[in-house]
């Protein structure tokens, strides 16, 4: 019996088409990740922007009650009520109520923290805590959105490395409306 040698052909790698079928997935996932982030982004931004506005605006503010030394401008913004403004050292773990100091060691204290209780008829609402420190220059601008009828907001600004003198503290309209006022001494 003889044998017969001959040439057997090879297979081609099987290693090219698994690279193929990976970048092809890997490309299909791209395009999904793609069309969803487009698809989440709000399209109409800016009349979202217009129709707070148009709120804000045509609203009027009422005061029921704020803590002493707050000044409350007159009416603004309808259905919005400032119920207290009051400043803390450091605030009490678990609750939403501040101590309510009105002066400040700066030797003592590294900030300070502005605790304000808010009411709107109108939700959501958008308002801003500016803080300005001694020399006029404004420390902090914090936008705030109230997304419930009542929220207890917080704010809060560094005194390090700050003179010592009269704070600001303001409550404003997106707009810059004045809604109160408040100082805070530091020594």
């Amino acid at each position: 019996m003889s044998k017969i040698a001959g040439y057997a052909r090879r297979k081609d790698p099987q290693w090219f088409n698994a690279i193929i079928v990976i970048v092809f997935f890997l490309l299909l996932c791209l395009l999904i990740y793609g069309y969803a982030f487009i698809s989440s982004r709000p399209e109409n931004i800016d009349e979202k922007k217009e129709e707070i506005k148009k709120t804000v605006v045509a609203k009027e503010a009422q005061v029921t009650s704020v803590s002493p030394e707050a000044v409350i401008s007159p009416a603004i913004v309808k259905g919005l009520t400032i119920e207290k403004v009051t400043f803390t050292a450091k605030p009490k773990k678990g609750s939403d109520e501040a101590e309510g100091i009105e002066k400040v060691s700066l030797k003592e204290v590294r900030s300070v923290y502005c605790y304000t209780r808010v009411s709107s008829a109108t939700v959501p609402f958008s308002l801003k805590h500016v803080w300005v420190s001694p020399d006029g220059q404004t420390a902090a601008e914090v936008k705030l959105a109230l997304l419930g009828k009542t929220a207890d907001l917080w704010s809060f600004v560094y005194l390090t490395g700050t003179k010592p003198g009269i704070w600001k503290f303001r409550i404003e309209t997106m707009e810059g409306k004045v809604l109160a006022e408040r100082s805070l001494v530091t020594y």
